[in-house]
């Protein structure tokens, strides 16, 4: 957190840090810390798309799953759709709602799309309400049967 109070230092309205760091606290379980850090982006900024999915995944972890499931609307939902990361983020607010099919669905559409954060997945706060489900052992596996091909490729190069 300390580096991102730094680039904060220097440039104090930066939406992405801003963002970075209230998921960072939300990780870490600090609410109030991760919601005063909202606080501090400009309006035109708190209405981005991973800013929303962030301030969505707080919401569910403050058990408010309509404000939760408000910030998630199609048009945010879309977006988590074209990258890995953001498909995570999808996937980890279903999870903390208690929506494990939409969970599994959106870690399934993470991995398809390359995300390979096995380790992350084992210890993310926000996946702890699926991680018992079938399917998410095998989307580890999945990612982690990828991972030592490339290692594999990697050394016969």
């Amino acid at each position: 957190m300390s580096e991102f109070k730094k680039v904060l230092e220097q440039d104090p309205g930066n939406s992405t840090t801003l963002g970075c760091l209230a998921r960072a606290y939300l990780d870490a379980g600090n609410l109030p810390k991760a919601r005063q850090t909202f606080a501090r982006m400009r309006p035109q900024d708190a209405q981005n798309f991973r800013a929303r999915m962030v301030r969505a995944q707080l919401h569910a972890v403050e058990g408010k799953s309509a404000l939760a499931l408000k910030e998630m609307d199609e048009e945010v939902l879309k977006h988590a759709d074209l990258q890995p990361f953001a498909a995570l983020d999808a996937a980890e607010a279903y999870a903390v709602l208690g929506e494990t099919d939409r969970a599994i669905e959106w870690l399934d559409r993470s991995m398809r799309k390359g995300d390979d954060r096995a380790a992350w997945l084992r210890i993310d706060p926000l996946l702890a309400n699926v991680r018992q489900h079938p399917r998410f052992k095998q989307i580890l596996n999945s990612m982690e049967f990828r991972w030592q091909q490339r290692i594999a490729l990697a050394k016969q190069q």
